[in-house]
């Protein structure tokens, strides 16, 4: 579905972008596979074993694959990104923004420094591939994709690390806004959530979440890139600004923010009447907090 495609991953050397570059591969497209290397909190660099694996296993199997160990933080790099898989290939189809970092600290005892990181890497990050592949999609004049890894902890909250959250729940918000001001340009974006267990999960403390660790364990790696191999192709040019979660075998499309309930007065409100008579009328749309095994089924 992807013959003469040239697609850029991110995170390439971690499970799920290794999964989703190798399946592009398989599927025709020649592929860019980045990855600085960092460890899961995004601190260190150029430790990548996993993405040298990634590119041996694509071209191994007669893929074409180039690497990139540049930071997706950094806007010089991004821009590089894309300029390598131009000069490489010729032109650049898809951009897929795997690369993110995740940590456990809680709101207490978060640094300032260590919320800059994450939103750095995991929302800015994003961006400035996302920046770099559209210019290039519009010099080309040829439309393109861009598909995002997002995370239920940004969409549907989480129980702790709030600095993960919300530049995951900031992606999702930057992709629906893509595709409304790129629409037009035939340039689509939507963003996946995958349930897997990764490296990133190593540390995760014990307890933390329903199930945590352990729950996470039954879900594959790899089942995100096939979703990702359709919204890169030509067939799924009609899909654009949505989100999906995907479980193993299942994908879900995702709810976004939409009124629920709405209260009316006609002589607007105080604080008063909102206690006396909008919320109750308004509570019966409330979301609780509650885990995610609440919201999700496993079939």
């Amino acid at each position: 579905m992807l013959q003469g495609k040239v697609i850029l991953v991110t995170g390439a050397g971690g499970a799920i972008g290794s999964a989703v570059a190798k399946l592009l591969a398989a599927q025709g497209a020649a592929v860019l596979a980045n990855d600085y290397g960092s460890n899961v909190e995004g601190i260190g660099k150029g430790q990548n074993a996993g993405l040298e694996e990634t590119a041996k296993a694509i071209r191994d199997a007669g893929g074409r694959c180039e690497v990139d160990m540049g930071s997706v933080a950094e806007s010089g790099a991004a821009a590089a990104m894309v300029a390598r898989a131009v000069q490489a290939f010729g032109r650049l189809d898809a951009a897929v923004n795997v690369a993110g970092i995740m940590g456990y600290t809680g709101t207490r005892d978060l640094s300032e420094s260590e919320w800059r990181r994450y939103i750095d890497v995991n929302l800015t990050g994003a961006f400035l591939v996302s920046q770099a592949a559209v210019l290039q999609f519009t010099a080309q004049g040829s439309g393109g994709a861009l598909v995002h890894f997002t995370s239920n902890a940004g969409l549907v909250g989480s129980f702790s690390y709030p600095h993960y959250a919300a530049s995951k729940a900031g992606m999702a918000g930057m992709s629906r806004t893509l595709a409304s001001e790129l629409l037009k340009d035939g340039i689509r974006s939507n963003c996946i959530a995958p349930f897997a267990l990764t490296r990133m999960h190593d540390h995760m403390p014990q307890g933390m979440g329903p199930g945590a660790r352990d729950a996470l364990a039954e879900y594959r790696a790899d089942a995100p890139a096939p979703l990702v191999g359709y919204l890169c192709s030509d067939a799924g040019t009609h899909v654009t600004g949505q989100i999906f979660t995907v479980m193993n075998d299942a994908i879900h499309v995702m709810s976004q923010p939409r009124p629920v309930r709405t209260a009316y007065s006609t002589d607007g409100w105080t604080a008063e009447t909102i206690a006396e008579r909008a919320m109750p009328m308004l509570a019966g749309g409330f979301s609780p907090i509650e885990p995610l095994s609440n919201i999700f089924s496993r079939k």
